[in-house]
């Protein structure tokens, strides 16, 4: 009897040891995680240049429409945050299955080898007290005595092996156990965040509801931005005029756009909002020039080129919000104006019809819109001209 307790408090002290492994193997990180890690690195470099931008701008409080492009600002940079959380969380999570998943695997391994280690210390026990010895008295001959050893040598090494693969299953168990309660509580505070950044997107919201019924309410203010939203107009020319003279490696394709003139699709599927040329304010109750195409459309619907070309500008630009500048050569540019995110960068060459932002209301007056122009030698041009016909 004595024997068999001992038996059993040596599987006991085998069952409940956790000992340090020599080291958990890494399980291979899934292609989504660099995924969102690369989308992540980006939004970073989108904050960045967004405080900047925003403190720029914060010290020339004196323009109606630099206040307005300063909440703006404000907001594309909460919702940057937004999306970095929400990215975070979608990485934990991912983290998190693979994590419950490898600590289910472990389990059941551990849960054969305890049964494996049980039905070894039966069949010790009913061997006797001298266990390996037996199988070495019971043979006579030199050669079965030769055999009989290295037999038992074998269960021996057998047997080690099978106790140290079981610790180094309950040593990788408790690792994973710790690294789930981490990401869980990981997961739990960036909800938290997710949340209180969410709150502060739809308090700054409503300020800017706020102060834009205040700027119509008065006419004074009404009129000061319309002239500062012309002012940026000439800006924007200044620039596009700017960034073509230094390209140092101009456009050259093989079959120019002006091939496509009239055959060209659509940016985006919308409504005509507002159309090419002078027209008549009812909000100002003024004559306004438009120098390209509105669309009313919703948030998130993809924006595509309009010909092969390459990005000339993809960043904020005042009270256009984030815009997209392409030039197709023969000094053809085209402008995708208030786009909620920016698929694309400077220097990059985009394919005809190829996704390069999504829409949004980015820096707009007028809620989700797109606002299209397409520009000759910075002239603008009616797209209608350039684009098929709607039908």
């Amino acid at each position: 009897m004595l024997r068999f307790s001992r038996i059993i408090f040596l599987f006991c002290m085998i069952g409940c040891t956790l000992l340090v492994a020599e080291g958990v193997t890494p399980t291979e990180q899934p292609e989504e995680l660099e995924q969102v890690r690369s989308k992540m690195s980006r939004i970073d470099a989108n904050v960045t240049r967004l405080q900047a931008q925003l403190a720029s701008i914060r010290q020339d409080s004196s323009k109606v429409s630099e206040e307005i492009s300063a909440l703006e600002l404000e907001r594309a940079l909460i919702s940057a945050k937004v999306q970095k959380h929400e990215l975070q969380l979608a990485q934990t999570q991912v983290r998190l299955d693979e994590t419950e998943s490898h600590h289910q695997v472990l389990d059941q391994r551990a849960v054969r080898q305890k049964e494996q280690i049980s039905n070894r210390l039966r069949r010790l026990y009913k061997r006797g007290n001298l266990g390996y010895a037996q199988l070495l008295l019971k043979e006579s001959r030199r050669a079965d005595l030769i055999t009989a050893y290295h037999y038992a040598k074998m269960l021996t090494e057998r047997d080690v092996n099978l106790l140290a693969d079981f610790r180094r299953t309950q040593a990788e168990l408790q690792e994973t156990a710790a690294s789930l309660r981490e990401f869980r509580d990981s997961a739990a505070k960036t909800r938290e965040e997710l949340a209180a950044k969410r709150g502060e997107l739809d308090d700054l919201l409503k300020k800017r509801a706020r102060r834009l019924r205040q700027i119509r309410r008065t006419s004074k203010q009404k009129i000061k931005l319309l002239q500062e939203l012309e002012l940026e107009k000439e800006e924007l020319e200044l620039m596009v005029r700017r960034l073509t003279e230094e390209d140092a490696d101009p456009m050259a394709l093989r079959v120019p756009i002006s091939r496509y003139k009239g055959r060209l699709d659509w940016p985006a599927l919308g409504k005509v909002l507002r159309r090419f040329g002078v027209y008549v304010d009812p909000e100002y109750a003024t004559k306004r020039r438009q120098n390209g195409v509105t669309l009313r459309i919703d948030k998130g619907t993809p924006v595509k080129a309009i010909y092969s070309g390459k990005v000339l500008y993809a960043d904020w630009f005042k009270n256009y919000g984030n815009l997209i500048i392409i030039d197709h050569s023969e000094r053809i540019t085209t402008f995708y104006a208030h786009c909620d995110q920016i698929l694309v960068q400077k220097g990059d060459f985009v394919e005809r019809d190829q996704e390069i932002g999504t829409s949004g209301d980015s820096a707009s007056l007028e809620g989700p819109v797109l606002h299209f122009e397409i520009r000759n030698r910075t002239k603008p041009e009616n797209p209608k001209a350039w684009l098929k016909r709607r039908r």
